[in-house]
């Protein structure tokens, strides 16, 4: 009945939701590795102004980390929460679409 209402990707909220999911942890964790990246340059570089540079530039990227999670924040935007309505509210769509496909399948054939 999926493929004759097209509706092969009825999982599509789900899959999406998970993937955000998924791509904010990577994106958190890509973002410390770079920090720390960033620290150990920083105590390996012993001539010049390079550890000056590269330290405005952890404090910098560190700033506007934490200012885009303090806006998120202020949104009310919480990844995790976000996700978990994603698949709440694709679970609500998979139960509807069952509950509308059990109807469809009780009504009679109209043959043409």
């Amino acid at each position: 009945m999926t493929d004759f209402v097209g509706l092969d990707r009825a999982d599509a909220l789900q899959v999406g939701g998970s993937e955000l999911n998924e791509e904010s942890a990577q994106l958190q964790q890509q973002a410390k590795q770079l920090f720390d990246a960033m620290e150990m340059d920083v105590r390996n570089a012993m001539d010049g102004s390079a550890p000056s540079a590269f330290m405005e530039a952890h404090s910098n990227l560190s700033d506007k980390f934490s200012d885009m999670m303090h806006w998120l924040s202020n949104m009310g935007i919480n990844l995790s929460e976000v996700n978990a309505e994603i698949l709440q509210a694709d679970d609500d769509n998979m139960m509807d679409y069952q509950a509308a496909g059990d109807q469809v399948d009780s009504l009679p054939r109209i043959n043409i």
